[in-house]
């Protein structure tokens, strides 16, 4: 096999691997690990390498709701903080 024909093969391995839907198990219906409800794919975020999440739209849109009030509590929680430390004077 010449380098060519090696190539050609790689490059041809490389087109064929697309993001695609994995095969559905059980009539394309999956149980959201929050909720414990099963539902159809449809209610799933397609992940990149691993197939589709855990947690239907829903429950992850729920989940990441509760994260940024968490993160925006705490970031105002340092704001405030940090304006109750005194500037330093320095003599002149």
């Amino acid at each position: 096999m010449s380098w060519a024909q090696i190539i050609g093969q790689i490059q041809k391995e490389s087109v064929t691997h697309k993001l695609t839907k994995p095969k559905a198990v059980r009539n394309d219906v999956k149980t959201c690990s929050a909720c414990n409800t099963e539902q159809p794919l449809d209610n799933f975020y397609l992940r990149v390498k691993h197939g589709y999440t855990s947690q239907c739209k829903a429950c992850y849109i729920q989940y990441q709701k509760a994260l940024n009030a968490k993160s925006q509590a705490k970031k105002r929680a340092l704001r405030e903080a940090q304006q109750k430390i005194p500037t330093p004077t320095y003599p002149s």
